[in-house]
Parts: structure tokens; C-alpha cells; sequence
């Protein structure tokens, strides 16, 4: 009959049920012993954690090519030369005589060998405030650097226990090394180079993205790239200079605004240099003024193995193309010329989009139109032009002169080529389409038999009475012995045709098309 409280605190009757819930749920929430010692260990674990002073992890220097730069404006730590023992000075990035980019390599146990061209970074002395060096890599302890996290993006270069030191002194002065003392110039960045862009090859020297008002030079060195750089608004200087060099990559650079007085007469002059490709570039606004020299938007002398490719050059007062007679294989490819000769140096020395005396030149795909002074193509020794479009040019689109020294080929070939002339104006009165041109007096190494003018579309609509394809004795008596006009579809829509001049001199006359 007692309704109280048990032992432990359930009711006598009644209450069955909800008991056994109760008690289930205590034992549910109540923890196991091997929970609670888990428990026990992270809380303690963490405790510890907590206690211990707080480390930021250092960062990893790159590795790879990178340049090593400090101070606020930058400067860069430079090779000067691919010769032993050579000093290593500092450029801003837009001076660059392109040694900056050098390839950080891990040798294990927290040292790194820093190279260039195949100059390992060395310190030189024990005496703080010597010169740093390169040297080929021979695994001394002087060619083995620390790179230390400094905090900020900012490192500190040290070996033998003296750090890499800039000068502030500005461009072309020494890299030292001194014992660290927190100096900004003891603080390098280190920055990967992009090389997503690079073509495939070596390149020990490298101007990327270089933005200058002044003259990029190289000179005496192999390996070169230039890539994405602008050079614009140099005065009474040329824009380019590459002297005495091999293996030179242009690529996407800018040549523009070059305006001289008098001095040079060339936006870009590639002197005494061989393997040469420049690639998807510009040479535009050359100004000269100059009245002693002829101009030239690009200017190749005495090199070999050089391809101007994908490019375009305009607005030049001077020829767009000169190519002189001391060179070997040239290529010319694929370009567009326009707009060259807009200030003419006399009436007996026109300018043309491409002047070429080299031998055995080879000058094909490339558009070219308005030649305000000359031809689009002025030959003067033997070669092969074909695939070009031709048009609205003062002088014949493609002419010959018998002025240089011919080469091994013994020919000159003309073919598929698009020329046409509709704009005539009193200024271009000599417009027409090929021109072969003899005059006597000169080397009898100049002289050649061989022309073959072949599968070329001309069309003259406009202008003067001259042919549209024309052999010319302008002194002399004629004595090419091997002119073959063939095959060629000619179009002449003035009143009085012309299509052939000079058929007498013309060896082979056979499948043309008249229209």
C-alpha cells in the first residue's frame, strides 16, 4: 500500500516503464572508459601545444630560373660575361644588359647553386666589400649559397658567411659580399621567370618585357632572346643593335618612334651577325632627317642564316628591308610592308619595301604596298621571290638591276606572285608589274643568263603606258641569254594594253593568258 520511495528513488507500483527509460538514458549518456581517456589526451596534448611558443614555417626559396633583385627600385644581380671570373653587376629591370635570369638548383643539406650561362655564382674573397663572381660550377664551398626566409618576400644569399650585397650606386655597379647586417641591399627578392613564351633552344641572355626610350644593344655575345619587349622614342640613335652575335630570337617586340637627325638612319641594324630569327614584330614611325645616308627601317649587313618572319614594318621614311650584298641566306617571310619611303633621298636612290643586293635571297608570302618612293621589290642578284602580293607601289612591284655579285644559283626566279596597280597618280608614273632592267659597266660577276617569271597574276587598271611585264635595256646592248616568260595571266585594263615590253629580249614566251 506504501506509495514511497525505493533505495534507489523509483516508485514501488506504477512506474515500471518509465524508470527503465530513465535509467537507459543515464547509461547512454555516460562515457566509456576508453572514451574518456582519448578525451583526456587531446585535451592534454592541445594544452602542451598551446604552451609552446607560436613558429611561422620559413619559406622555400624558388628554384628554377628567377632573378634575384632589391631595393624599392629594383635592382637585378647580373651576369656580365660567359668568361670565368667575370664580375656580377646590377641593372634596373628596363636597363637589363640581359644577364638577370639565373637557375637556382638544390644541392641538398639547405645549399643551392645559383647559375647564369654556365657561371656559377662565387664569392670571391673572405674581406667583406669584394666583388662577387662567376665561375663554371666546380662544387667549391664558395659556389654553395644559403637562401634564408627573411620574412616579406625578402631573402638573404649567403655563403661562407658573407651575404650577397647589391649597391645602390645604380646601374653597372659591383655585387659584393659582406657580413649580414640587415641592409635593404642584403634583402634579395626572388622572383620565377615566366618561360611559358620562350621558343625552344638555349638562351644565356635575356631581355623580357623590357620597356626602353633608349638603344638596346648586344654586342660579342651567343644565345640571345629578346621577347616581348618595346623600345620607343629614342632620338638621333638606332632603336636595335646587334653586332657580332649569333643565335638571336625576336620575338613580339616593338621598334617605334625612332627619329634621327643625322647619325644612323636605322630603327633596328643587325651588324656582323649570324642565326637570326625575328618573329612576330614590329618596326613602325621611323622618322630621319638625315641628308648624307640612305634610311633603313631594318638594316641587315654582313651576317648569314637570318629569317625576318610574321612581322610587320610601316610607316618608315626610309626602305623597310635593306639587305646588303656581304650576307648568306636570307629569308624574308611572310611580312607585312607598307608605307616605306615616305621621305625620299633622290630621285636616282628611290627607298623600297625590300632593297635586297644579297645573292640567293629568298623573299616569299609577304604582302607589301605602297612603296611611296620605289619598288616593293628591288632585286639586285639573283634569288627567288614568289607567293608576295604586290600592290600600288611607285615603281615596278618587283624589279632587277644588275648591281651586285651573283650567287651560286645563276637565277632569278619570279613566281606566284599577286601584283596589281590601281591608284595611278603623277607620283607613280613607273608603276608596273615585273621589271627586268640591264645596264653595262658593271663587274662581270654581276652578270647572269637565267630569269624565269613564271605563274604570277598581274592586273594594271590605272597609270602609264609602260608593260605590265618588261625587259628594259636602259645602256648597253642586251645579253641575258635566258628570259622565260610563262604561264603567267596578265590583266591590263587601260585603254591601250601593254602586257609584254621588250618581247624581243624575252627568250620564252609560252602560256600566258591575256585578259
Amino acid at each position: 500500500m506504501n506509495s514511497g520511495i525505493t533505495n534507489n528513488g523509483n516508485r514501488r507500483s506504477g512506474t515500471t516503464r518509465s524508470s527503465t527509460r530513465r535509467i537507459s538514458t543515464r547509461r547512454t549518456m555516460t562515457p566509456r572508459k576508453g572514451t574518456t581517456f582519448v578525451s583526456c589526451l587531446l585535451v592534454f596534448v592541445l594544452t602542451i601545444l598551446i604552451a609552446l611558443p607560436i613558429q611561422v614555417l620559413a619559406a622555400a626559396p624558388p628554384t628554377g630560373k628567377a632573378r634575384l633583385s632589391f631595393g624599392s627600385t629594383p635592382y637585378y644581380a647580373e651576369l656580365t660575361s660567359t668568361a670565368d671570373w667575370s664580375n656580377v653587376n646590377n641593372y634596373s629591370y628596363d636597363d637589363t644588359q640581359g644577364g638577370s635570369v639565373w637557375e637556382i638548383t638544390s644541392l641538398g643539406s639547405g645549399k643551392y647553386k645559383i647559375e647564369s650561362a654556365g657561371g656559377a655564382l662565387t664569392l670571391n674573397s673572405s674581406t667583406d666589400w669584394q666583388p662577387v663572381k662567376t665561375a663554371a660550377y666546380s662544387g667549391w664551398t664558395t659556389q654553395q649559397w644559403t637562401i634564408t626566409d627573411l620574412g616579406s618576400g625578402k631573402f638573404k644569399l649567403e655563403c661562407n658567411g658573407k651575404a650577397l650585397t647589391g649597391d645602390n650606386a645604380g646601374n653597372g655597379s659591383t655585387v659584393k659580399s659582406a657580413a649580414y647586417s640587415s641592409y635593404t641591399t642584403q634583402q634579395w627578392s626572388i622572383a620565377s621567370v615566366d618561360t611559358s613564351s620562350w621558343p625552344a633552344g638555349t638562351w644565356d641572355w635575356v631581355y623580357q618585357n623590357v620597356d626602353k626610350s633608349s638603344r638596346l644593344e648586344v654586342a660579342d655575345r651567343e644565345n640571345i632572346l629578346i621577347i616581348g619587349t618595346t623600345i620607343h622614342d629614342v632620338i638621333n640613335d638606332m632603336g636595335m643593335y646587334i653586332a657580332r652575335s649569333s643565335n638571336v630570337r625576336i620575338e613580339d617586340t616593338i621598334v617605334e618612334d625612332v627619329t634621327d637627325s643625322g647619325s644612323y638612319g636605322m630603327a633596328v641594324y643587325l651588324y656582323r651577325s649570324d642565326e637570326i630569327i625575328m618573329n612576330e614584330s614590329i618596326i613602325r614611325e621611323q622618322v630621319w632627317m638625315g641628308t648624307t645616308e640612305h634610311a633603313h627601317a631594318l638594316h641587315i649587313y654582313a651576317g648569314s642564316d637570318i629569317t625576318i618572319e610574321h612581322s610587320d614594318i610601316y610607316n618608315v621614311d626610309g626602305n623597310g628591308i635593306t639587305i646588303e650584298a656581304e650576307n648568306d641566306n636570307i629569308v624574308i617571310d611572310d611580312n607585312d610592308i607598307y608605307n616605306t619611303g615616305s621621305r625620299p633621298y633622290s630621285a636616282s636612290a628611290p627607298y623600297h619595301g625590300i632593297y635586297s643586293k644579297a645573292p640567293d635571297v629568298l623573299i616569299e608570302n609577304n604582302r607589301i604596298h605602297d612603296s611611296l618612293d620605289g619598288s616593293a621589290i628591288s632585286m639586285r642578284s639573283t634569288g627567288v621571290v614568289q607567293g608576295n602580293t604586290l600592290y600600288n607601289n611607285k615603281h615596278a612591284s618587283i624589279a632587277y638591276w644588275p648591281d651586285y655579285a651573283k650567287g651560286s644559283s645563276n637565277a632569278l626566279t619570279i613566281e606566284d606572285n599577286t601584283i596589281w596597280q590601281d591608284n595611278y597618280t603623277t607620283s607613280n608614273s613607273k608603276a608596273s608589274g615585273i621589271s627586268i632592267n640591264y645596264t653595262t659597266g658593271k663587274p662581270a660577276e654581276n652578270y647572269f643568263d637565267n630569269f624565269y617569271l613564271t605563274g604570277n597574276d598581274l592586273t594594271i587598271s590605272d597609270g602609264n603606258s609602260y608593260g605590265v611585264i618588261t625587259c628594259f635595256e636602259a645602256t648597253g646592248t642586251w645579253s641575258i641569254a635566258n628570259v622565260q616568260v610563262t604561264d603567267n595571266t596578265i590583266t591590263d585594263l587601260r585603254s591601250s594594253t601593254n602586257y609584254l615590253d621588250g618581247e624581243t629580249l624575252m627568250n620564252v614566251i609560252s602560256g600566258n593568258v591575256y585578259q
